[in-house]
């Protein structure tokens, strides 16, 4: 009887961590590709509000994106073969984004490298009393299929 417990435990436990490790795989994968995608978010802001420099529009890129964690807020496995994770992206509100577009893109453009969205945040705080900090906000469901021992990605 004492044996029979013991196996059934272990099994539970080899079970659980099986699930464990297959759901952090998937979240991870999920990440990458929510990071990916929220980096196209932002290039697309970059690219429609700040026409006048690349470097200004790399530059805003690089800033929100390194200030931006993307993470897989659930997993849910249907069966064996079929998943969605819920992605959500901590990083600055829509409005504070198209603000900092919206002043970067009055700069002029021999002085867009001298232009600093940090500096621009801390004065949008103090001339409009706006939080400038970072949020979580909903990003995207991504649904996934196994083929054979890996996850795809059904809408990247």
């Amino acid at each position: 009887m004492k044996q029979l417990l013991l196996a059934l435990i272990g099994t539970l436990i080899l079970t659980l961590s099986a699930c464990t490790s297959k759901e952090g795989k998937l979240k991870k994968q999920a990440e990458e590709i929510g990071k990916a995608k929220f980096m196209e978010v932002l290039k697309k802001e970059a690219d429609d509000g700040l026409g006048q420099s690349d470097w200004l529009r790399q530059a805003y890129v690089e800033y929100v994106g390194n200030r931006s964690e993307v993470e897989a807020e659930n997993v849910n496995f249907q069966g064996e073969t079929a998943a969605t994770a819920t992605l959500v992206v901590k990083t600055y509100s829509p409005k504070m984004r198209q603000t900092l577009i919206a002043i970067a893109a009055k700069v002029d453009p021999d002085k867009a490298r001298r232009f600093n969205f940090g500096e621009a945040l801390v004065l949008i705080r103090r001339q409009t009393g706006q939080n400038t900090e970072t949020d979580y906000q909903p990003l995207t469901v991504l649904k996934f299929t196994k083929s054979g021992e890996k996850w795809v990605a059904d809408n990247p």
